[in-house]
């Protein structure tokens, strides 16, 4: 019988609700995609559509844009970022496809959004078929509530590599 008790109580505990003072309380949700400098902190603003944010090489051979938020109205513990790219052109979603990451975001001082993450690594793996080409960037947050919001920026990323090959087979429909 004490074991079941114990058994019990353990439940109950690991059930328990994130505390109530993680639910924000003004009511308003709202976030905004932007990206980060090439070495992935702060945050540059993305919202009138002319940012061309450069893909950048990755340590182990691919390659990258930094995407970061700001955000309000969401708990912002455990917060699940999901990052997509698709050419605006096409419709085509930019290889390998969405990027999830979850983290907590750090309180910043700006006066309309309470935090912010840089950093989301959004990958790109055939970036001679996407550069000086308009990307729209959807971001996708959902919090330990269950609650969620989308948002979504337009870029047209640079890429200094060389694009004087034949593109890969796997790059053939960017």
């Amino acid at each position: 019988m004490l074991v079941l008790c114990a058994l019990v109580l353990s439940a109950s505990v690991a059930c328990e609700e994130p505390e109530e003072t993680e639910i924000p309380d003004d009511g308003t949700v709202g976030a905004v995609v932007g990206g980060a400098s090439n070495d992935g902190k702060g945050f540059v603003d993305w919202s009138d559509g002319t940012a061309t944010p450069e893909m950048l090489r990755g340590p182990q051979g691919g390659q990258h844009i930094w995407v970061a938020v700001r955000m309000r109205g969401l708990s912002h513990k455990k917060l699940k970022m999901t990052v997509e790219m698709q050419r605006v052109d096409t419709g085509t979603v930019v290889k390998p496809g969405a990027v999830p990451v979850m983290s907590t975001l750090k309180p910043i001082a700006d006066g309309e959004f309470k935090y912010q993450f840089s950093a989301i690594t959004a990958f790109v793996k055939c970036p001679c078929q996407v550069a000086d080409k308009r990307l729209r960037v959807k971001l996708s947050l959902s919090d330990l509530y269950g609650r969620k919001y989308e948002t979504i920026g337009e870029i047209t990323p640079t890429w200094s590599g060389d694009c004087s090959a034949k593109p890969s087979s796997s790059c053939a429909d960017q």
